[in-house]
């Protein structure tokens, strides 16, 4: 059950066995161990609030995840468009944490799981942003992303773009699938096709899209699914997912700009290399709801262990 903005306000910190290594509102960056993940977060490169050296039972699943951002199209040009970017200087420490940190860290139970949870909140302009990751006890990673507010009182759609660089038992070897009920097998079982190059997925939510991203030698995966409020791409933000191989120069702040699609597609071989998913989001914003009223978005990733 994915994390919603109806439940954002009533998730309180429980005392579920995590250890932080406490760090001042000045800093960072900071370590978590809470049962089966160890991570480190850190607010850097302009990128949102991301993680790094991400573990589950001992073994990596993710390098490095980021925001880098959330482009924001509003009807008929009325504002923007908008490039919103999550930076150390526009999180605030008014975040439900009570514990005056610009970084929340804190355990919950919720729908019967346990979860871990890195969140911040960020006030960029007239938006009001929580960006969170919230791990499960049980193998789960939900990034997700909380916005209200309204630059103009029109209706208008935040895309927001996670970087994915996920490193199963290490950063070579990554194969990257696309399974859909429509396809035939292609050699992977029912409905599986596996990515040969660098691609732009455009696969949306009502297809039943699932992503799964592998280990080719020792098998270690993840799921990634789109959450039910993900809605659409549209003719602005055009893609679902982007399938790209790594590079160091290719990580960092965005630099496409406002209007700019995500571009790094060079048609690179992407079997059994170091590959990175990008995963895009589509969440509208109805102006008649106003602008009190919390929205929330990110994909569902569920760790595989053969």
């Amino acid at each position: 059950m994915p994390i919603s903005a109806r439940r954002i306000c009533a998730l309180i910190a429980g005392c579920l066995g995590a250890s932080f290594l406490v760090t001042p509102s000045s800093a960072q960056s900071g370590q978590v161990s809470w049962g089966p993940w160890q991570l480190r977060w850190e607010v850097a490169d302009d990128a949102g609030i991301g993680v790094r050296n991400v573990r589950f039972d001992g073994r990596t699943i993710l390098y490095r995840g980021n925001l880098p951002v959330v482009r924001v199209k509003y009807d008929g040009d009325a504002c923007g468009p908008y490039q919103d970017r999550i930076t150390w200087s526009n999180l605030g420490t008014d975040n439900n944490c009570h514990n005056g940190q610009k970084v929340c860290q804190r355990t919950f139970s919720f729908a019967g799981r346990d979860w871990l949870e890195i969140s911040g909140r960020a006030f960029i302009g007239a938006y009001d942003i929580i960006q969170a990751w919230y791990f499960s006890r049980d193998g789960e990673i939900q990034p997700r992303l909380f916005s209200r507010g309204l630059h103009c009182n029109i209706d208008h759609v935040h895309h927001p773009y996670w970087q994915l660089d996920f490193d199963m038992d290490g950063a070579a070897n990554d194969q990257t699938f696309l399974h859909l009920p429509s396809f035939p097998d292609f050699g992977f079982g029912p409905g599986w096709f596996r990515y040969s190059n660098e691609y732009d997925s455009r696969r949306n939510p009502a297809e039943k899209p699932t992503w799964f991203q592998r280990d080719a030698q020792t098998l270690l995966g993840v799921f990634i699914q789109p959450s039910s409020a993900d809605g659409p791409h549209d003719a602005f933000s055009g893609i679902n997912a982007g399938i790209r191989r790594y590079h160091g120069s290719e990580v960092g702040p965005w630099p496409f700009g406002a209007s700019g699609e995500l571009g790094y597609n060079n048609a690179e071989n992407v079997i059994s290399q170091d590959n990175v998913l990008w995963y895009v989001g589509h969440l509208p914003h109805k102006a008649a709801e106003g602008p009190d009223h919390y929205h929330a978005i990110g994909p569902i990733i569920r760790v595989f262990k053969p």
